[in-house]
């Protein structure tokens, strides 16, 4: 055989090798992620988790500020394990929206843990690993954030979550994406179109954005499925929040993604409790929110999942 056919040969043949070693199903993936997050949890060993993230990872925990790189990941997870006692851990699928090289996965998770005081605390929440596939063909977290279904005491806006000496970052405080395209200017006009809404707790407003068919994963709720379900929160919620002096929501990474689109939000306000006016702050906090356009070319609100800062 000449060389050039050899050489062809080979470079065929190598392909095929590789997408075979790469073809491994997407659910196989997370199935074994999810047992990898559990065993280091159960293990309080963040090996397991880490070597599933991209080298750029971005992770978003609920009570810190967002976490760049899979280095700093794993000193968040390593003082987060040093801090408490894992007693136990248990994370369940929910779903998978597959955006073709992106892949959100949404899922629940049960937590006990123990503070150094010994004092028990039982946390359920929900997450999402945004998965992207790599030039090898193989899948990278890329984004992985969680929140809890309601407020914890001790847990809630206080610093028993927050770890100063792991690098963080206030998303909401750092430079936003610029709006220089009809995709950025429609998207920037939503995101007034929520914090208008949330200001003046407009309830026959804010729940317009989403689709008939949207499911939210809000931190201090349920999961909400569907429009009505939505709608219906906030018809509630909008009675119980304080007075805002100041609402802002933006953005900072979009990705496209054919009919989909997956945007990283976040938000600063300054908020009063609503039975005692002299109790107030200001809170930062972060989101993914993924877009989908219906039938008629409208953007709309198709999954979200948020995470408060501490």
């Amino acid at each position: 055989m000449k060389p050039f056919y050899r050489t062809i040969l080979f470079f065929t043949f190598s392909l095929c090798v590789s997408n075979n070693l790469t073809a491994e199903p997407i659910d196989t993936i997370f199935s074994q992620q999810r047992a990898d997050y559990i065993e280091a949890f159960r293990a309080e060993n963040p090996e397991p988790i880490v070597k599933h993230y991209d080298a750029g990872v971005r992770l978003m925990p609920e009570g810190n500020p967002t976490v760049f790189s899979s280095n700093h990941a794993q000193l968040y997870f390593k003082a987060f394990f040093e801090r408490f006692d894992i007693q136990r851990y248990d994370r369940t699928l929910a779903e998978v929206v597959d955006m073709g090289t992106q892949i959100a996965e949404f899922g629940f998770f049960t937590l006990d843990i123990a503070s150094p005081s010994g004092v028990k605390k039982g946390i359920e929440g929900k997450y999402m690993n945004l998965w992207k596939k790599q030039r090898d063909g193989t899948f990278k977290v890329v984004a992985d954030i969680w929140n809890f279904d309601k407020p914890i005491e001790g847990l809630t806006f206080s610093g028993e979550l927050t770890f100063p000496k792991v690098p963080s970052t206030r998303t909401a405080m750092q430079v936003r994406v610029a709006v220089d395209s009809p995709l950025l200017v429609e998207l920037a006009a939503y995101s007034l179109f929520v914090s208008n809404a949330v200001m003046t707790r407009n309830k026959n407003q804010i729940w317009r954005i989403n689709s008939d068919d949207v499911i939210l994963y809000p931190n201090y709720s349920k999961v909400l499925r569907g429009i009505n379900e939505v709608k219906a929160f906030w018809g509630v919620q909008m009675d119980k929040i304080g007075p805002f002096s100041f609402v802002e929501n933006r953005f900072d990474k979009v990705d496209v993604l054919g009919d989909y689109i997956v945007q990283y939000d976040n938000h600063i306000v300054s908020w009063q409790d609503r039975a005692n006016l002299n109790v107030n702050g200001i809170n930062t906090g972060k989101h993914i929110r993924i877009w989908k356009r219906d039938g008629s070319g409208h953007l709309r609100n198709y999954r979200r999942i948020s995470a408060y800062d501490n």
